[in-house]
């Protein structure tokens, strides 16, 4: 016969031990809160220096595009030999008017006029630019809380799930045991053994699954934090949001405060600048132009000439290429406002299911949390059943099961509701 008091023993020391483990990898201070956890990730995000390194581009693409209305000074000089003194031939001979060494050089200062307006468009392009950079950036400051939130959620689910698979391991090898007890007293079924045995190593199976999927979790937390992926974590938990959210409210806060509008309208923008000053490549283009030319020659005099000019270019035809290319850069700046067309739908869809998806999660957690005294209470009476040969051991394993998912249910649903509030701030653009 099974001593059932060293066992009681062993399963309380095997607890304690469970607990000192854990305890023992708890990382030294206080948990790590949801706030802390942004801010980590947020200060080291590849994701966002990635972005603030596109936005920097951007910026000096501005300010390239703004060194166009300034003045450029050329310096050129020339320094050679020539192999002969070019000469006039005249009837009465030849008169040289070059030396054979050359020393010439010069310096001019052109200004462009902008008469074609294709700076001005270069610099509004440039401007589009910067907003679509800087919207992206919030975008991925956004989407970088989103996804560290739902990681840390994970852990906090997983974990609690794997207590849950502890726990029903826990009352399989209590009933296995007893189950054990009764066949070598011969007063149960070596089938409702076996049967035992089974849902014993499926609740192990199940357990060892839920461990792994939460060590992953873990791992993967540590990532969106850039640490080690074997760092020690203690998160502190979450409190559910219970406020009741306006669907029409937060849509109109969403579409006003969503990056992802405002940056696909940028890009249009952009794209409509540059199609401009592609356009303005036919038109004529003016420049005032002054400078000063050196050429040392002991035949001409002076050697040093000022000028000052006002140049003009155009191009009136240049077999349609500057027309095709505009015509491209507008029809894939209508392509990017139909795309943030599509994204202020897609907006509306996800506020609508965080709203509805919240509420149920709350009316969930109401009933879910009722369930679990149900649930405990089965299990105490159909054991007692059992012990009476009331009940068959699949009374009890059925019941083992049920208590494990009523205890699941209200944590399932808790955390629904916290995920869907988050995501009701993320849809919301809260940064």
């Amino acid at each position: 016969m099974v001593n059932l008091a060293g066992l009681a023993r062993a399963v309380v020391c095997a607890v304690l031990c469970t607990a000192a483990l854990a305890h023992a990898q708890r990382p030294p201070g206080e948990p790590e809160t949801l706030e802390q956890a942004w801010a980590a990730a947020l200060a080291a995000s590849a994701r966002l220096d990635a972005a603030r390194w596109e936005h920097a581009a951007a910026s000096a693409d501005l300010d390239a595009a703004y060194a166009q209305r300034r003045p450029q000074l050329m310096v050129d000089s020339q320094l050679g030999m020539l192999s002969d003194n070019p000469s006039f031939l005249t009837p009465g001979g030849k008169f040289a008017f070059q030396q054979q060494e050359v020393l010439r050089g010069g310096a001019s200062l052109r200004i462009p006029l902008d008469a074609a307006g294709d700076i001005a468009r270069n610099i509004d392009a440039a401007a589009s630019g910067v907003a679509s950079a800087n919207f992206d950036l919030q975008r991925q400051h956004l989407e970088i809380k989103r996804d560290v939130a739902m990681a840390y959620l994970r852990i906090l689910r997983l974990a609690r799930h794997v207590d849950v698979a502890r726990e029903r391991l826990k009352h399989v090898s209590a009933h296995m045991v007893e189950t054990r007890t009764l066949f070598e007293q011969g007063r149960s079924p070596r089938n409702d053994l076996l049967a035992v045995e089974v849902k014993h190593s499926e609740a192990e199976f199940a357990r060892l699954e839920s461990e792994n999927e939460l060590a992953i979790a873990r791992h993967a937390y540590n990532r969106q934090l850039f640490r080690p992926l074997d760092t020690p974590i203690w998160l502190s938990p979450l409190e559910p949001d219970r406020r009741p959210f306006d669907a029409q409210v937060l849509t109109k806060i969403a579409l006003q405060r969503r990056p992802e509008l405002a940056y696909f309208q940028a890009k249009a923008d952009e794209l409509d600048n540059q199609a401009a000053v592609v356009s303005a490549r036919r038109k004529p283009h003016l420049y005032l132009d002054g400078g000063w030319r050196y050429d040392q020659n002991r035949y001409a005099s002076p050697n040093g000439i000022a000028s000052a000019n006002l140049i003009s270019s155009w191009t009136p035809f240049d077999g349609g290429r500057a027309e095709r290319e505009s015509a491209a850069l507008r029809a894939r700046a209508s392509s990017m406002r139909r795309l943030g067309d599509d994204v202020a739908t897609q907006i509306g869809l996800q506020v609508r299911t965080c709203v509805v998806n919240h509420q149920q999660s709350l009316r969930q957690l109401e009933v879910a949390r009722r369930s679990v005294a149900q649930a405990e209470e089965n299990l105490r009476v159909v054991r007692l059943q059992y012990q009476h040969g009331q009940a068959n051991s699949t009374d009890v394993l059925d019941a083992v099961a049920w208590r494990a998912e009523a205890h699941l249910r209200p944590q399932d649903a808790l955390f629904d509701t916290i995920q869907w509030a988050i995501y009701a701030q993320y849809t919301a653009g809260d940064r």
